[in-house]
């Protein structure tokens, strides 16, 4: 036979606590009455007031690469079609000064019956000399070659001449005249070249 514990018994340590029905145990976080302390509210509105600053950082961040992109590629276009547009009318110049002496070259021919021959040689000395004018002016350079030593990146050797006069190797006579653009070889020099055998 079991025996009844009396009511006002107090309970054993190793005795569950038993609650009423549709009641449950408090936790830590309700200990103050269930609601969050004032600390815990202000570092949940810091965090979020920094997520939102965060966001919109990037947000700018990225407006600002893309208007980048959009300005680098802009310029990249004006520049490829300035370039296009100046290399395309580069020759300008050049050709303006050509047709000058064309002009003056179909002159001469179209007085060529009226005149001496004397007339007409005298006429096309000054038009070559306005071409070489010309020629020069745009940087091309007619090359000295006769006297200096053989070099095959301005000359061409049509003949070696075999001759003590001179050093082997030595160019002796220019057979077509070379010319130079600035310091670049615009056409070489077709010459007769010494040897001593």
């Amino acid at each position: 036979m079991s025996k009844k514990i009396p009511d006002d018994h107090p309970a054993s340590p190793f005795e569950e606590e038993t609650l009423p029905v549709g009641t449950t145990q408090p936790n830590s976080t309700e200990s103050n009455g269930g609601t969050a302390s004032p600390q815990d509210a202000d570092v949940s509105d810091s965090v979020v007031g920094s997520i939102e600053s965060l966001r919109n950082e990037l947000a700018e961040a990225q407006d600002q690469v893309l208007r980048a992109h959009a300005e680098l590629d802009n310029f990249r276009k004006r520049t490829r079609r300035e370039i296009e547009e100046q290399l395309k009318y580069a020759k300008v110049p050049l050709v303006r000064e050509l047709v000058d002496v064309l002009d003056n070259l179909n002159r001469a021919i179209s007085l060529s019956k009226q005149s001496s021959v004397d007339d007409l040689t005298q006429g096309v000395k000054l038009v070559a000399e306005q071409l070489n004018g010309v020629l020069v002016e745009n940087g091309c350079i007619p090359m000295e070659v006769v006297g200096q030593p053989f070099d095959p990146n301005l000359h061409e050797s049509i003949q070696m001449v075999v001759t003590d006069e001179v050093a082997p190797g030595t160019i002796v006579q220019e057979i077509q005249k070379g010319y130079q653009v600035h310091d670049r070889v615009a056409r070489p020099a077709k010459v007769f070249v010494a040897t001593d055998k």
